[in-house]
């Protein structure tokens, strides 16, 4: 399993990077199209959509996407986006989660997930217009948060983070998180060589501005993920799905990229 879990990976960080650098933006377009609308497809089966309702319900998210970013519509609208996605993400999510609260409604939670998946894809493109080192900078976030949680948690986690939701996620692995996050944040405000706003890296006080922006990325990253655990467990299953070989689904690889990707666009697009 783990060597499966290793060369996917490895797969998909090549073609990653391929496309961030080197692919043309209408083909980027597609290709985000193409992972939103498998998104979406899990999503649907995760609320039970059957037959033609989960046919249009990821033809719609599809269609969507990628009309979006062609449309040319005044900037103000994206932001609306993700203003709407960033108070889903804030204020709602965490409530949701540790009232178990989360509305059973089939329509509403097929308009969440159409509009986290649709605002996250969106601010993917948009961010690609930024530069593909803002993209990577902001993936990044989450990359090291995933990946200190995982090892401190494994090597010192002792109080569970939220148990009912994701039994494998302790408070030590979280704040061992934090931690890398500051130190990639460091790096990045005086390393980055412009490649980010001035405001983080010319002003006296932006590394301070990007390193608690950074945490407040690795934060939602962390509701993000337990959020699409949530899910999982109320539809009993362990997996979005089977397309990655090792990793799961595709909800299962973005899950926290969903609240991040529309708040970093927020402030970077």
């Amino acid at each position: 399993m783990i060597v499966k879990r290793v060369l996917t990976a490895i797969v998909m960080i090549a073609a990653l990077a391929a496309a961030l650098f080197l692919a043309p933006k209408l083909v980027w377009i597609v290709l985000c199209t193409i992972c939103a609308g498998a998104a979406a497809y899990e999503w649907a089966r995760l609320i039970a959509l059957q037959g033609a309702f989960c046919g249009v319900y990821v033809a719609l998210v599809s269609v969507l996407t990628f009309s979006w970013p062609l449309l040319a519509l005044p900037g103000t609208w994206s932001q609306a986006i993700y203003a709407l996605a960033a108070v889903f993400w804030i204020f709602l999510v965490p409530s949701w989660l540790w009232r178990d609260s989360f509305p059973r409604a089939p329509s509403l939670r097929a308009g969440v997930g159409a509009l986290i998946i649709f605002a996250a894809t969106v601010a993917l493109i948009e961010l690609r217009e930024a530069g593909p080192w803002v993209v990577l900078c902001v993936m990044g976030v989450v990359w090291i948060s995933d990946t200190a949680a995982y090892f401190i948690g494994s090597a010192m986690g002792r109080r569970k983070l939220a148990a009912r939701i994701s039994p494998g996620k302790t408070w030590e692995g979280a704040l061992g998180a934090m931690c890398f996050v500051m130190l990639y944040a460091f790096a990045w405000a005086f390393l980055s060589n412009g490649i980010l706003p001035a405001v983080f890296t010319e002003s006296s006080f932006g590394w301070l501005l990007l390193t608690l922006f950074m945490l407040v990325l690795a934060v939602l990253g962390i509701y993000g993920d337990l959020f699409e655990s949530y899910m999982k467990r109320a539809a009993w299953v362990k997996d979005s799905g089977t397309l990655l070989p090792g990793h799961g689904g595709v909800l299962d690889r973005i899950d926290a990229l969903l609240p991040v990707l529309p708040v970093a666009a927020w402030l970077f697009a």
